[in-house]
């Protein structure tokens, strides 16, 4: 069993890395086709390509997230970092893909210092912004991070919160099995 998930996660790294270049050619090319004259069907299937291409990106990284994990290789590289700092970076990169389908994104700042992996909790903000621009077209998202009283002491609690319809109780049961 511990040969074939190495197997499952070898190949799951080498599909994902090998499908990554055909999809940043469609990235790239897709916008130079934008700058042309479109009629507004034209455009609705550039944007359509685009939207997925992203998706196509999003379940590749996760493959490769999943690989990386199940092979054992995945280490926290610990460091004190500004959230604040990284909410901006955060909504820079995705206020395009927010406007794009009419969100607003915003985020509360902060003075808050974090010791924590910079990289593991970007990539976790982001997916969770990705996910919420996409499932909530048209409505507020929201980053920040909130002090929680616990017992043992305080924690910060980041949070990404939109205004959209949420999950269907049918998915939620089945998650509570």
């Amino acid at each position: 069993t511990a040969r074939a998930n190495l197997e499952k996660s070898r190949f799951l790294a080498q599909a994902s890395h090998d499908l990554r270049h055909p999809l940043r050619a469609i990235c790239l090319l897709v916008p130079q086709l934008r700058q042309a004259p479109l009629n507004p069907a034209q455009y609705e299937v550039t944007r359509r390509i685009d939207e997925a291409v992203h998706n196509a990106g999003d379940l590749l990284q996760r493959f490769l997230d999943i690989s990386i994990i199940e092979a054992g290789r995945l280490e926290a590289r610990m460091g004190t970092f500004d959230l604040n700092t990284l909410f901006q970076e955060l909504v820079v990169q995705n206020r395009p893909a927010a406007e794009h389908v009419g969100s607003r994104l915003y985020f509360v700042p902060t003075r808050r210092w974090v010791n924590a992996d910079r990289t593991f909790i970007r990539t976790m903000l982001q997916n969770l912004i990705s996910n919420a621009i996409r499932h909530a077209p048209g409505t507020r998202v929201l980053i920040g991070g909130r002090l929680r009283s616990r017992p043992g002491g305080n924690h910060l609690a980041i949070q990404v919160v939109d205004c959209g319809p949420g999950m269907p109780d049918a998915v939620l049961n089945g998650w509570k099995t």
